[in-house]
């Protein structure tokens, strides 16, 4: 079956490469996430002291690639989860180096990297997975009744 296991149907197509191929639609394919533009400020959220630094550059990387309607604060636990496991797959990788028969090491590894995997789509770190994320523009806030009285008026 074409895709990710787990999920259904086939692997989204780039929007790129829709236009590309001449099929990009702006009604489809315009909200997706790599169609918007990063701005230079994106909603800044701090990686809690709790992380070494290889944790925080992962935080970093993470946070600089989305656009500014991404993010919210309520994402911090999704992120710090990720740049945690992030942190115990680099102490993994050094451990299997060192013992690289030890079975059970694979093991936890394995497991942590799908775990990985996992929270990164969410997050788009794939090129596949950024093709999925859609993005809603933000809508602007209109006083309904200054538009009743601009209404009455005309």
């Amino acid at each position: 079956m074409a895709g990710y296991k787990g999920r259904q149907g086939r692997k989204p197509k780039l929007t790129s490469k829709h236009k590309l191929d001449g099929t990009y639609r702006p009604d489809r394919h315009a909200a997706r996430l790599e169609s918007v533009q990063v701005s230079a400020s994106p909603h800044r959220l701090t990686p809690p002291d709790s992380l070494r630094e290889d944790g925080k550059q992962q935080w970093r990387t993470v946070v600089d690639s989305l656009p500014d309607n991404v993010l919210k604060t309520c994402d911090e636990g999704k992120i710090h989860q990720l740049c945690f496991i992030r942190q115990q797959l680099n102490d993994l990788q050094l451990a299997i180096e060192s013992a690289p028969l030890d079975t059970s090491l694979l093991h936890v590894y394995v497991k942590l990297s799908s775990q990985y995997d996992r929270i990164g789509r969410q997050f788009g770190l794939s090129p596949i997975d950024r093709a999925s994320l859609r993005v809603e523009e933000p809508k602007e806030t209109v006083d309904p009744f200054l538009e009743f009285l601009k209404a009455g008026t005309g």
